[in-house]
């Protein structure tokens, strides 16, 4: 049995392993960010290029334009892994694009 203020060791490892990672966040985009969001937009779309015969829309984007708009968002985990454009309409919000890298797809 483990005293109130001792941690059984795996919980304690654990802990220190989530403590000294960086903090993922999801944020709005900036300028500064271009360079990452075309990157993670090209590993996120290229595979279907030759599926469709030609570049996706996304791949394609303004993204200077639309994160100056306020409309572009990051997840930030120690760098930029993925991508969210939201455009608000009338009543409604626009997803207008989903773009993870895919060294970063399938961890939750």
């Amino acid at each position: 049995m483990h005293g109130r203020s001792e941690l059984p060791k795996s919980i304690a490892l654990l802990i220190g392993h989530y403590a000294n990672r960086p903090r993922t966040v999801i944020r709005r985009a900036t300028l500064l960010d271009l360079k990452h969001v075309a990157i993670v937009v090209h590993a996120a779309y290229s595979g279907y290029i030759t599926r469709i015969g030609r570049e996706p829309g996304p791949m394609s984007d303004d993204n200077a334009f639309l994160i100056r708009r306020g409309l572009v968002h990051v997840l930030d985990d120690g760098g930029a892994v993925g991508v969210v454009v939201l455009v608000p309409e009338p009543g409604t919000m626009l997803l207008d694009n989903v773009a993870v890298d895919p060294a970063s797809q399938g961890k939750g």
